[in-house]
């Protein structure tokens, strides 16, 4: 199962996220969740996740600083960016610092969020297959990521955007 790491300081945002996919039938398993860059950084760090899904707009750190600081500390996690602003600047920053794929909060399916999830877990295997056969050390121990508890929430219905996020543009 590939480890991902949800990054995002609106914890309905997070929950429905979290709740709309069957992730363990996409290969993947929600390791670890954080409300804000700083403390995605820190769980990082902790525990390496192979896939990181970040809002880009957070107070404290946001989801394009975060996205730099891995790359600066050599993180090779892979990263998909979530706004609920086209803001070109923003994204093409992400992009720049080598993200896997940006999804408009606004815009974001289920379907398009499984698609993004099958592209990367293709990613994600084609590069383990690439590595050496060649042993490797195994990391030393590490504690989990926190993990928060939820309620259970229908699949077919949720919001992913609310209205502390939503900003109208002239």
């Amino acid at each position: 199962m590939w480890k991902v790491l949800l990054v995002e300081d609106e914890v309905f945002v997070r929950e429905s996220v979290r709740e709309i996919i069957a992730w363990e039938e996409l290969g993947f398993t929600v390791s670890g969740e954080a409300g804000n860059g700083a403390e995605a950084l820190e769980m990082i760090r902790e525990e390496t996740p192979d896939l990181v899904i970040s809002d880009i707009v957070m107070p404290e750190m946001d989801g394009v600083e975060l996205l730099r600081r891995t790359r600066e500390e050599g993180y090779g996690s892979r990263f998909v960016m979530l706004t609920c602003m086209n803001d070109f600047e923003n994204v093409r920053q992400a992009m720049e610092y080598g993200a896997s794929n940006y999804i408009l909060k606004l815009s974001m399916s289920v379907n398009s969020l499984r698609d993004t999830l099958r592209k990367i877990s293709g990613e994600l295997e084609k590069n383990r297959k690439a590595e050496p056969d060649s042993p490797q050390e195994s990391p030393p121990p590490r504690r989990p990521m926190r993990r928060l508890r939820a309620t259970r929430r229908s699949r077919r219905s949720f919001t992913i955007c609310t209205n502390t996020t939503l900003r109208i543009l002239p």
